[in-house]
């Protein structure tokens, strides 16, 4: 499966962006911290984080990304893409359950 990617930072509009998370996981917390705190935080503010930014400059690549990867998904227990412009967050609330990371959200 080819997953199309942003290749630079540059091509991401960062108006009005103070801050950027990297990778903590086992680094500068424990993992522990990362399953049990941040994870459910991610999905218990998904489908609102969606309904307020999903049309900014900033997210709109990166679900237009998402839902191509969703489009060319082969795993049968992955939810069943519905073609068109359909919103992605059953397929984000399915990669977060299943610790999928894919370059859009990662």
């Amino acid at each position: 499966m080819t997953i199309p990617t942003i290749t630079s930072f540059e091509q991401v509009d960062t108006t009005g962006v103070s801050h950027i998370l990297l990778d903590i996981e086992g680094t500068t917390c424990p993992v522990e911290f990362v399953s049990e705190v941040l994870f459910p935080y991610a999905r218990d503010h998904l489908e609102e984080f969606l309904h307020h930014q999903g049309g900014t400059r900033s997210v709109m690549p990166l679900l237009e990304q998402t839902s191509e990867a969703w489009r060319l998904e082969n795993d049968p227990a992955a939810p069943q893409w519905p073609g068109g412009n359909a919103g992605v967050l059953p397929y984000l609330q399915w990669l977060g359950v299943n610790a999928v990371w894919m370059t859009p959200i990662y």
